[in-house]
């Protein structure tokens, strides 16, 4: 059960995310102005998820670990929610519903849609 702060996290530690651990994100940062980046298993490499402050501009590639983690794992200091999954308990959700929402600002939404 680690913590880790977005804006220092190394690619190691990243690489090594559990779905226990936590990570906090400054205070500049929104949900609803970050990005995240499923991106799918190739011959040479694992699925990795890869989350953009829209803040910052900081990168930094998780292990797929990071779909598990529950939105009181991923934190932000104006209160807003990001919700990241791999979809397997949102498969009858409408399309819509399975990609970024922004709403009121107060969300965001990102799943790897089927």
């Amino acid at each position: 059960m680690a913590i880790y702060n977005f804006e220092t996290i190394t690619d190691a530690q990243a690489a090594g995310f559990a779905a226990t651990d936590t990570l906090i994100f400054g205070t500049a940062d929104s949900a609803n102005r970050t990005t995240v980046r499923y991106n799918a298993a190739t011959a040479t490499s694992t699925a990795t998820v890869t989350i953009t402050s829209g803040t910052t501009g900081k990168s930094a590639t998780f292990a797929p670990a990071v779909t598990s983690a529950t939105t009181s794992k991923v934190i932000f200091s104006d209160g807003s929610t990001l919700v990241i999954d791999d979809d397997a308990s949102n498969q009858k959700q409408s399309a819509s519903r399975r990609t970024n929402q922004s709403g009121d600002g107060s969300t965001g939404r990102a799943s790897a849609g089927r």
